[in-house]
């Protein structure tokens, strides 16, 4: 990861980087999952420069900005389509799975978080497996793109222009819900994702 905001710079690699995933809760953290939620998890999306813009049309330049109004819609639709999800075992640390990179881009980790319950619609009883993750994916598509539960490392387009997401060396992403004015990164340790990155 770059120094300082933590996105993955791949622009002059080649070939794919495949990373190993884990997180570690803070004591007393509920992450508000289960072993199949949906709700709640790591994901990634290319943006074009080191500011976190999204390139919508494919000429390399940022469309929208961080702090631009649909700066989530669209960092979701062009996320990858591999999420780590994330399951309830707080103050353990959990494997949460493997993402893959291709080189010659820039890649931002977004963070989905005591995601809303379902919009309307959703049948009674509908059955939160993981066989059908699917379906649940296509009933929470809008609500998994309200700002209100992402988090990115880009301040600016977190609720609030808070932020939320820090780069605390050695691959390590800190996270904290609440923060406080003033809080030190050493503080963000509602959960701590750690990646382990290995290039071919």
């Amino acid at each position: 990861m770059t120094a300082g905001i933590p996105i993955i710079d791949l622009r002059s690699h080649d070939g794919e980087v495949t990373g190993d995933v884990s997180v570690t809760f803070g004591a007393g953290v509920d992450p508000a999952g289960g072993a199949t939620n949906i709700r709640n998890h790591l994901g990634f999306y290319p943006v074009s420069d080191e500011t976190g813009g999204v390139d919508t049309n494919g000429d390399g330049i940022a469309d929208v900005k961080p702090g631009d109004p649909d700066y989530a819609n669209k960092a979701q639709t062009y996320a990858l389509p591999t999420k780590l999800y994330l399951s309830k075992q707080p103050g353990r640390e959990q494997y949460l799975g493997e993402v893959r990179l291709s080189g010659g881009a820039l890649y931002a980790p977004f963070l989905r978080y005591r995601g809303k319950s379902a919009p309307s619609g959703l049948p009674a009883g509908f059955p939160f497996g993981a066989n059908d993750r699917q379906k649940m994916e296509d009933f929470l598509k809008a609500g998994s793109k309200k700002p209100s539960s992402l988090y990115f490392v880009f301040a600016a387009a977190n609720p609030k222009g808070m932020k939320h997401l820090v780069n605390l060396g050695n691959n390590q992403l800190g996270f904290e819900e609440t923060p406080l004015k003033g809080l030190a990164e050493r503080d963000y340790d509602d959960a701590l994702f750690n990646f382990n990155f290995v290039a071919y």
